[in-house]
């Protein structure tokens, strides 16, 4: 494994409290950074950060619960968990379908979720990125279940 130095940084997770968002809070936290775990619900959230602390004994977590699918959400998310220097927009939605049979409604939908979700987090972000002269923003890809 890459040895990683994140100690005094703050990495924000979004979809992290199960499968690859998880992960990626895992290997963050085992690299030094405070990581926010972010989640639709406060079950959730606090499920995934006793599991956390369970696998990375000396991590630092902090649960986050806003709705990234609007701006104020994506605003909220950040007042919750300031300071970001590491965004991981791993959120996502997917379901089974075909071009020629889904709806537009469900392609729109989609493309708000997978893709403007990231967009506008990563606009709140960034600002503070520059001004401290360091930061890291990605957006993970969407698996399909």
């Amino acid at each position: 494994m890459i040895s990683l130095d994140l100690s005094g940084k703050r990495a924000l997770v979004t979809g992290d409290t199960r499968g690859l968002g998880y992960a990626m809070a895992v290997r963050l936290a085992q690299a030094g950074a405070v990581v926010g775990v972010s989640g639709r619900s406060q079950a959730s959230v606090a499920t995934a950060v006793t599991g956390l602390r369970g696998e990375v004994a000396d991590g630092t977590f902090v649960g986050v619960v806003p709705d990234v699918g609007t701006d104020d959400g994506a605003q909220s998310a950040l007042d919750q968990f300031p300071g970001v220097d590491i965004l991981v927009n791993n959120i996502g939605i997917y379901q089974s379908g075909n071009v020629l049979s889904t709806p537009e409604n469900v392609w729109a939908e989609h493309y708000d979720a997978n893709v403007l979700t990231g967009v506008r987090l990563t606009r709140r972000a960034l600002p503070g990125m520059l001004g401290r002269k360091w930061g890291r923003c990605c957006l993970s890809p969407v698996m399909p279940r």
